[in-house]
This record gives structure tokens, C-alpha cells and sequence, in this order.
């Protein structure tokens, strides 16, 4: 559960198997998860997936070692108005460690400033 990482930095993240830009996302996501993981940060990866074969194939091609959760109900999935996402993939929501938004956005590079900058003010 999403409640449970109180506590951490969390990069919830809605990205999906058959999009090339969450691919690439995945691959950054590994890397910034590889750095900040020690300082608390945490990721928990939303699929907007519906093939659960998929799905799967894509996070161990992509080693993205974080929490992954799917409904595997694709564009029908309660969660895209619960949280607002946007047609685009992927998208990410930075929620800090009372989990509050503290930032919302595509640009992976824009919430890693943020958080870096968030993560020396804590540290």
C-alpha cells in the first residue's frame, strides 16, 4: 500500500509496458533509484497495463527493483481519475515523507532537481 511508505520520499509513477517513453523512464528510474534509495526515496510503480505477461516481462528487462502494482485494467483503471493522470505517459508524482505532493509532471529531470534539493534540506 501506497499509506505505508510514510516516512519515505515516494516517485509514484504511472507509466505501461507497450509505451517506449515509460521504457526509457524505467531505465532512468533504475538509475535515481540506485542513488537515492540509501536517503530514503522509494518508487512505487503503477502499471497501466492489461497483459500481465507483459507487464512482468518489461520489469525484469528493465531491473526496475521497486514496488509494482497493476490492476490490469488498462485505460479502465480506477486509478487514472482517482489521480488525474494524463493520456501522456509516463507521469510521475513526488509525494515527500508525510505524503504530500510536493511536485506532479512528465519531466523526469524537473522531479529530480526537486528532489535532490529536498533530500540535502532534510539530510
Amino acid at each position: 500500500r501506497l499509506s505505508e511508505l510514510q516516512g519515505s520520499w515516494v516517485i509514484l509513477y504511472f507509466w505501461a509496458a507497450w509505451d517506449a517513453r515509460s521504457r526509457q523512464a524505467n531505465h532512468e528510474l533504475r538509475e535515481l533509484y540506485s542513488i537515492y534509495q540509501d536517503r530514503g526515496l522509494e518508487i512505487f510503480a503503477v502499471s497501466l497495463d492489461e497483459n500481465e505477461r507483459v507487464w512482468k516481462a518489461a520489469i525484469r528487462l528493465d531491473e526496475l527493483n521497486c514496488i509494482h502494482v497493476s490492476d490490469l485494467k488498462s485505460i479502465n483503471s480506477p486509478v487514472i481519475p482517482l489521480f488525474r493522470v494524463p493520456d501522456k505517459l509516463p507521469y510521475f508524482y513526488l509525494l515527500d515523507r508525510q505524503g504530500i505532493i510536493v511536485w506532479k509532471g512528465h519531466n523526469l529531470g524537473e522531479m529530480e532537481e526537486l528532489l535532490l534539493l529536498k533530500l540535502d534540506e532534510t539530510s
